[in-house]
């Protein structure tokens, strides 16, 4: 029996756990709080010492200006948290300089264990070429000691940008028929100019090299886009790159022109964005909330997303469209990505990829984690974004987002957006910017739900007072009551013959009233305090008190109990007891039969079958399921959405027999089969051969196989749904085995972010997520992480499915693993020794 195949077929048949609730205004005086720390720790950086230094020492040079870094004059590439110990080191070379200090100056704030500064500090030796440790000394029981002298310098003065020559009326390189019209812009990297074909009258835009910076912004911009290209085809929610030349100098790409220009030049044009209306403008940053989460499913972060890299196509009589442009500062999360889609690199090397280009970034949008130089992620694109949704819905780009900005947003929802999208920590914040769209084009409906909600609290909260002074008044209500049942009884027995017809249509109501009652005073009641039930009842007491109670409540409606019982067997299968979910479900199909109900009993016949295949019941899951099959396609034919979803249950157990090849091969022909209006079971299909796939160590078609049935959820149920989070479990768990680490860890934060929203931090998808996480960070060799992560996965699902289940048992062991990584042997051990119980226990 294999996770993955449970993952797939669990159901929600229950949504547990309290939704994350934090003050608004806490979250956002909090994050500023955070920024000015930075802030004034990078004013105290840049006052220690004049703007531009370079250090010379040991034949190695640090340009404070480029922060270049070359040894034995040779460029280094140095990770940012290396450069920054470096930087100290230097700052304070010849002084012993403490771990506590170390620490504190390029990790503030923050609690770490004593081998992260170890893994750093080895990180800058091997840069430095420092094996012998005769630049950097330890002083064990102190700290490090910069043990060289030290040159330090001022550089001169920065040199105005150099001019390309380029003129109004000249032909770019190799471009005889384009004529060059204008100059757009002027930067670092180079020159923006608007050019225009001299025969066609086509305007486009180019984008020249100054020099090999700009060179390689130009390279990694035409490389990136067509990663986009690759991935998705022409979208028009990215700026075209039509052509480019690196072959003379002065090289360029070629872009499509917009004449609207960004966001900040089209809203000058509208007199401002005030003038716009705010729909408009909403609509306008959930486009580019689209694109945004297009690239970043395609492996490809921005890095310097603002408004005016997000330009404009205008049409008549149509919403503004928004593009994204500029990805020269960008990157692309895992390098595999480019061999995948047959992308050449075009002589960058490992450049681009980007290392750190967040220098280049516009600090009004740099996420906090990147301004205490961490790499950037996706997460740093959306909290660039929310900035620009602050910005557009108070009408004004040059607002930066300050305590007190929420009294600026009349809107409550769109103000708990924005929070979400701009969260100080990375890990709480909004990790998809395709959910971001889905809450902007959804706030009309939010807000009538959110009607609603209040409405319902406030009638709840009514009928509760009415309840409370009933109770005075009951005493004499209960004798009048039964004279008058009584009274009713006798003026009745008169008409007995006469109703005899209205037999089946009185029984039909008296089910549905015993249906009724079992529902509202043995289910809803058993929780409710004013009925004398127990506001603190579990999930699993509530099955367990009433399931029993089922045929007593209903001794004479089979066809219900079927139907309670299929119910409660689901719930029992969502809290991993399959014994008490196949107990039910055995019931649940003896009273379909009784009932003669033949679509139940089909239906319930197919869950147990699927539950006999959890308890390793193969023989007895192969006999139903194919009794199963055989009764649905006699009763609706080969190709009905039932009959199929039986052929897929039968392939699915070959699998779970461990006959992989011949499951992937019965999945594929399936697939054929199905319909595309079967949507979901296409999905279901799809997930299923992911799963074999990974079975048959093929990870990429997996990987290609989660990535359909991602689109087919959004496109059925939405991507806010939590089928659509979770599957980004079995996505991760595909990129986890090709190595393709960052993509992974992505996929998992987004899954860890929705499904805490939808369901709760106590649900087994939402534990499973968190096990995977930890998982992750064991396969990277880092313990030290992924021993929280499997901690919370553990104790949960220990708290949820008990000490001896197999989920609980998985987690122990991968926890003990994490310990004995951080060699805590002992707690390792007791964990080890605890699964085996629990593993005999299952026995």
């Amino acid at each position: 029996m294999t996770l993955k195949a449970w993952n797939r077929r669990f159901f929600f048949t229950w949504v547990c756990g309290e939704r994350y609730t934090q003050h608004l205004k806490a979250v956002v005086i909090k994050v500023f709080v955070q920024l000015t720390r930075m802030a004034v720790s990078n004013q105290n950086h840049h006052s220690a010492a004049p703007r531009h230094l370079v250090y010379r020492f040991a034949q190695c040079v640090l340009d404070t200006a480029s922060m270049d870094l070359s040894v034995n004059d040779v460029t280094v590439k140095l990770e940012p948290k290396p450069r920054e110990l470096l930087l100290t080191l230097l700052r304070h070379s010849g002084e012993v300089v403490t771990k506590e200090e170390l620490q504190e100056a390029v990790w503030p704030g923050r609690m770490l264990s004593e081998s992260v500064l170890t893994k750093a500090i080895a990180k800058l030796r091997q840069a430095l070429s420092d094996s012998d440790q005769r630049i950097i000394a330890t002083v064990h029981g102190y700290g490090y000691k910069f043990a060289v002298p030290v040159a330090c310098e001022q550089a001169s003065p920065d040199a105005p940008l150099p001019s390309l020559g380029l003129t109004a009326g000249q032909a770019p390189p190799l471009r005889p028929l384009w004529r060059l019209v204008e100059q757009l812009g002027n930067g670092g990297f180079g020159e923006v100019w608007l050019a225009q074909h001299s025969k066609t009258g086509d305007q486009r835009i180019y984008k020249f090299a100054r020099d090999a910076n700009g060179l390689v912004a130009l390279k990694r911009e035409i490389t990136l886009f067509r990663v986009l290209r690759n991935t998705y085809g022409e979208r028009a929610d990215f700026v075209r790159v039509l052509d480019w030349n690196l072959q003379e100098a002065p090289c360029f790409l070629e872009q499509e022109y917009l004449p609207a220009g960004d966001l900040s030049q089209w809203a000058k044009t509208k007199g401002g964005l005030l003038k716009v209306d705010l729909s408009v403008r909403l609509e306008m940053v959930a486009q580019a909330a689209e694109a945004l989460a297009a690239a970043h499913a395609a492996g490809v972060i921005h890095k310097d997303l603002k408004p005016r890299n997000l330009l404009v196509a205008e049409g008549v009589g149509e919403t503004p469209k928004v593009k994204i442009a500029d990805f020269g500062s960008g990157q692309v999360l895992d390098a595999s990505t480019l061999q995948d889609l047959s992308i050449t690199r075009l002589g960058l090397g490992d450049a681009v990829l980007g290392e750190n280009s967040s220098s280049n970034s516009t600090p009004l949008y740099l996420a906090p984690e990147c301004l205490s130089g961490q790499q950037p992620t996706s997460r740093a694109d959306i909290y660039a974004l929310s900035i620009v949704l602050y910005q557009m819905a108070v009408g004004d780009f040059r607002q930066p987002l300050a305590p007190g900005w929420e009294l600026e947003i009349e809107d409550p929802l769109l103000c708990e957006d924005i929070a979400q999208a701009a969260m100080g920590n990375p890990e709480l914040r909004l990790a998809d910017a395709a959910q971001l769209a889905y809450r902007i084009r959804n706030l009309d409906e939010r807000h009538r739900h959110r009607k609603q909600e209040v409405a319902a609290a406030a009638e709840t909260e009514r009928l509760r007072d009415l309840m409370e002074k009933s109770r005075v008044r009951r005493k004499w209500l209960i004798p009048l009551a039964a004279s008058l049942v009584m009274g009713a009884v006798l003026s009745l027995t008169g008409f007995v013959n006469a109703r005899a017809a209205q037999l089946t249509a009185e029984r039909a109501v008296a089910e549905t009233r015993a249906v009724n009652q079992f529902l509202t005073d043995d289910l809803l009641g058993a929780s409710d305090p004013y009925s004398g039930g127990r506001p603190q009842l579990t999930l699993r007491e509530l099955l367990n008190e009433k399931g029993t109670l089922i045929n007593s409540r209903l001794p004479d409606y089979p066809r219900s109990r079927a139907e309670i019982g299929y119910a409660f067997a689901r719930a029992y299968e969502g809290l991993g007891d399959w014994e008490a979910s196949g107990k039910m479900l055995t019931a649940a199909l003896a009273d379909a039969r009784m009932a003669s109900d033949e679509d139940s009993e089909l239906k319930i016949a197919a869950q147990l079958a699927h539950v006999y295949v959890l308890q390793s019941r193969y023989d007895e899951s192969q006999q139903l399921y194919q009794q199963v099959y055989e009764r649905y396609q006699q009763k609706f034919g080969a190709q009905s959405e039932p009959t199929l979803q039986a052929r897929e249950g039968l392939a699915w157990l070959k699998s779970e027999r461990g006959n992989y090849k011949e499951s992937l091969s019965a999945l594929s022909g399936l697939l054929n089969d199905v319909p595309l209006k079967f949507t979901e079971l296409r999905s279901s299909v799809l997930w299923s051969m992911a799963e074999a796939h990974m079975l048959n160590d093929q990870p990429a078609d997996a990987e290609k196989a989660m990535q359909e049935v991602l689109e087919l959820t959004a496109q059925e149920q939405g991507v806010t749904h939590p089928r659509y989070f979770w599957q980004h479990c079995a996505l991760a768990e595909s990129l986890m085995e090709q190595g393709k680490f960052e993509q992974a860890q992505t996929a998992l934060d987004s899954a860890l972010s929705g499904l805490s929203q939808t369901v709760g931090s106590m649900h087994p998808y939402f534990l499973h997520a968190v096990h995977d996480r930890g998982l992750l960070e064991l396969t990277r060799n880092d313990f030290d992480a992924a021993v929280p992560w499997l901690r919370q996965a553990y104790q949960g699902r220990r708290t949820v499915h008990g000490e001896n289940h197999v989920w609980t048992n998985w987690s122990a062991r991968r926890l003990a693993q994490a310990l004995a990584g951080t060699q805590q042997f002992s707690a390792s051990i007791k964990l080890l020794t605890d699964a085996l119980h629990g593993a005999e226990a299952m026995q």
